[in-house]
């Protein structure tokens, strides 16, 4: 399962051209914590759910 979505990097570098630099907080910001998160769910025989989580991509 994927969660999230990719962060826009060339999106983000044109924005801190333009603004001299400052959108770059914000990039680094959402580099950090966005992006997509995976986890992979498993079912066990008895009907269990386990949550393995991946990290981040």
């Amino acid at each position: 399962m994927v969660l999230g979505k990719p962060v826009n990097h060339v999106l983000h570098a044109i924005l801190t051209i333009f603004t001299c630099l400052l959108w770059g907080i914000v990039w680094l910001i959402v580099g950090l914590t966005g992006g997509e998160k995976r986890e992979l769910l498993l079912v066990d025989e008895f009907g269990n759910v386990h949550v393995q989580h991946l990290g981040k991509s």
